[in-house]
Formats: C-alpha cells, structure tokens, sequence
C-alpha cells in the first residue's frame, strides 16, 4: 500500500514545519511592562535537607519550610518561594537557591541553611536589596549568608608559585 498525498494539500517547502524554526532563547523574552522581577527563593525539601530542618527546628513535619521565610518572600517585592525535591547536593546540608526572575544571571547557593542563625539572617536580608545585589552586582554582606554562599561555591584553583 503506497501512501499518496492528498490533492489540494500544499506541504510547502521541506524543513519549514515548526521544529525547523529557531526557539528564541528565555533571554529574548522581555518581562510584561512595569515588572522588575522579583528573588525566586528555591528550597531544597528533599529526604536530608526536610531532616536537618525539622532537627534543628528551622522546619517541622508538616511543613518543611521555615515560616519566617515564606513570610519574609510575601514581603518581598516580586518574590516567589518554591520548595523542591531533592536537588542532588546534599553535601552542602540543607540548601537554598537563589535566583531573579527575567534574565537572571547564574543562581547563588546558600549552604547549611538549616542552621537556625543563616536562616534568621535569610529572612532579615530578603525584603530589602540584598538579593539584587547579590545575584547582579556578586557583593554579599559579610555574616552568615556570605559564609554559607562561600560553603555553596564551587572549590578554586589557585595557578601555581602564589
């Protein structure tokens, strides 16, 4: 049985269905008029961090996130949290991601964020201009978050003679 086409069906050019058409890339696509984005707080609620949490008491059984965070993201401007699986780092205790929403540069990973004081000083830090500074200018005030950024970050070479 040979296949034929229909008449009066014109497919056109070969390779102009969609998939030949180039996929603009997330950077091309402008944030609706009058929004700046806002921090998307992302936390990690998977089977290790949810534990260290709820030992410490940064979280409980029933919910693994810190309601002084998701208060602190309600008050912030744009701010979106999220709770998610495990994101597969679980070297670095319970972990916090932070990013922009709209043409963000790369995420910045808070570390041992079940410690109760990194997370009070999260929840002070994130109404204010610490996170666009943060994640657009890479300047983090000192304390307890830059410790646990630079307990997030990735090891350094040092070139060798310095």
């Amino acid at each position: 049985m040979s296949r034929q086409r229909k008449p009066g069906r014109d497919r056109g050019r070969p390779n102009q269905h969609l998939a030949a058409q180039p996929v603009p890339h997330r950077s091309h696509l402008g944030a609706p008029s009058g929004d700046q984005g806002g921090p998307v707080v992302a936390v990690c609620t998977g089977p290790r961090c949810a534990a260290l949490c709820r030992l410490t008491g940064t979280g409980s059984e029933s919910d693994p996130l810190n309601a002084r965070l998701r208060e602190a993201t309600r008050q912030t401007t744009g701010g979106i949290l999220i709770s998610t699986g495990c994101l597969g780092r679980c070297d670095l205790s319970a972990v916090v991601l932070l990013t922009w929403r709209y043409q963000s540069p790369p995420p910045i990973a808070l570390a041992g964020m079940h410690q109760p004081q990194r997370m009070q000083a999260l929840t002070e830090w994130l109404p204010g201009h610490g996170p666009r500074r943060a994640l657009f200018e890479r300047r983090m005030a000192a304390g307890d978050l830059a410790d646990a950024m630079a307990e997030a970050a990735e090891p350094q070479l040092l070139p060798p003679g310095s």
